[in-house]
């Protein structure tokens, strides 16, 4: 610039500023410098700083003051119309259904770009829906080796609960994170189960706070197959065996069995009657209370899971307490009443029927064994 009175210089390496009067009465008056701010679009928040005088001197051998020797301006992180920047937004994406063996990946985006050394973070959860952690392998795990194979812009932290973009360089863009969960190929007969992985909190170093976009989390379903894309476990299968005959007098033993291997919370269903033919319900003690002093002994021997039965019903219900559970034989104990009665053979048939389960797999029931047909032999007494 060029002042009315004497000159001004400038030396770019040092910084001075030095004004030289030409006449006398010389006064220098107002140095305007104008200096342009930058238009970007990196998300990077407010930003300062100073314009300062220092070390003044004079050649007249005058001491030279300095006031308001320093300007601090602030620039905001807005576009030249005054709108703000657009928010950073992140966003999960990932399969709503996996088989067991499976690997379902997940990508975690993040928009926007970023000045240097300014973070932006999130939380990142999976949560148990009808699932346990023994299903897929350790998420935490899952998300650190995912950021260990990352090799976009800038760098990636995870503390176990939070997952942090820092950008190194002016203009660093997040790329896609990708996580990889091996889903566990058990022999659990479990049916569908499901967990969500999401996103929360955002924050940011920037003053402007991330969002989460409308992709903010992912519901996966695990299929309960034998191995991926085959059939489903199971299914499990009631039977029930006995003797086909019996002297009056005569205790004969029933073995409901169940196989398979089921998950925690798991159950399965049957309903268990008795049906007189020729028969009539004096011929034999009280069924409905032998089938309870059963599960009474079963709940009491220690075996895997519990064991109910509804006596308005007949509904017969085996409950797995931990993974991998599978149900002993329950062993029902009927009395064969010995009368004096002449009546000849008669007979009464105990069957399973309507087969359920709380979680979406179907139970069925022996087409070879879902019943026993007993014939009393009207003795005089156990030969």
């Amino acid at each position: 610039s060029i002042a009315t009175d004497g000159v001004l210089a400038f030396n770019t390496t040092t910084g001075q500023l030095t004004f030289t009067a030409i006449n006398d009465g010389d006064t220098m008056t107002d140095l305007v410098i104008d200096l342009m701010i930058s238009t970007d679009s990196l998300i990077e928040g407010e930003e300062q700083f100073t314009i300062d005088l220092t070390s003044q001197a004079s050649t007249t051998g005058v001491a030279v003051g300095i006031t308001n020797g320093q300007v601090a301006t602030t620039i905001d992180d807005v576009e030249p119309d005054g709108s703000a920047d657009e928010p950073a937004e992140f966003t999960i994406t990932g399969p709503t259904d996996a088989d067991e063996g499976t690997t379902p990946q997940y990508t975690v985006e993040l928009t926007g770009a970023y000045g240097a050394g300014e973070s932006t973070a999130v939380e990142i959860r999976l949560t148990d829906g009808t699932t346990n952690p023994s299903d897929y392998a350790n998420f935490v795990a899952a998300v650190n080796s995912a950021i260990s194979t990352y090799s976009g812009d800038g760098t990636l932290a995870f503390d176990g609960t939070t997952l942090t973009f820092t950008a190194v360089d002016d203009g660093d863009t997040m790329s896609d994170l990708l996580i990889n969960l091996q889903i566990t190929n058990d022999d659990l007969i479990e049916g569908d189960e499901n967990y969500t992985i999401a996103l929360t909190s955002p924050s940011s170093s920037t003053g402007i706070t991330p969002t989460v976009g409308t992709n903010g989390s992912v519901t996966t379903t695990i299929g309960d197959t034998q191995i991926p894309g085959g059939n489903a476990e199971g299914p499990a299968e009631f039977s029930i065996t006995g003797r086909t005959s019996g002297d009056e007098g005569e205790v004969l033993h029933y073995d409901v069995a169940l196989d398979g291997q089921f998950g925690a919370g798991q159950s399965a269903s049957v309903f268990i009657a008795i049906t007189n033919n020729t028969t009539n319900d004096a011929d034999y003690s009280d069924f409905v209370q032998a089938v309870v002093d059963a599960v009474d002994a079963y709940n009491l021997s220690g075996a895997d899971g519990v064991v109910a039965f509804d006596t308005t019903t007949g509904e017969l219900t085996y409950t797995a307490t931990n993974d991998g559970d599978t149900m002993d034989d329950l062993v029902i104990d009927l009395l064969l009443t010995d009368d004096v009665f002449i009546e000849g053979p008669e007979n009464y048939t105990i069957s399973l029927t309507s087969p359920s389960s709380n979680d979406g797999f179907m139970p069925t029931v022996s087409t070879t064994a879902g019943s026993v047909m007993t014939t009393i032999d009207d003795t005089q007494g156990v030969n």
